[in-house]
């Protein structure tokens, strides 16, 4: 995405804020914050489900290009023997963590598009005020 950015919005790069770190996305929520809403800025990373407030003019719009599935390690498979509902509850889980980024309260607002074919079937087995408010649309 970064490369395209560069090849097709370069006079518009100072407003995409891209981290590869925990430490590198502390710092970009930061700058973002200190804008206060002022300047546009569209943070993209790879993990924007916890640790991080965008409340209000802070988060306006919501993108999410793939369905945030948990790595499939020995951990996980062993969890999932365990408890078979574990892996769809996590990601689910972590999917309204996701939208819930950008609607901070109830008077707050944004637009989430999900990207990903399979976040079709995660999305409508939300709950009930999640799923009132999607709208469906064909590109």
């Amino acid at each position: 995405l970064k490369e395209v950015l560069k090849k097709n919005d370069l006079k518009n790069m100072d407003r995409y804020l891209f981290y590869d770190n925990s430490a590198e996305k502390d710092f970009q929520i930061e700058k973002m914050r200190k804008s206060n809403g002022k300047y546009p800025y569209i943070i993209i990373g790879p993990s924007l489900y916890e640790g991080i407030d965008l409340k209000n003019d802070l988060g306006r719009l919501n993108i999410l290009v793939k369905a945030p599935y948990a790595g499939m390690d020995n951990y996980t498979r062993k969890k999932i023997k365990r408890f078979p509902f574990f892996y769809l509850r996590e990601t689910k889980e972590k999917l309204m963590q996701a939208i819930g980024r950008t609607n901070r309260n109830k008077t707050d607002w944004s637009i989430t598009y999900l990207l990903d074919t399979s976040l079709e079937k995660l999305i409508w087995d939300m709950p009930k005020y999640i799923t009132d408010r999607i709208k469906k649309k064909k590109l």
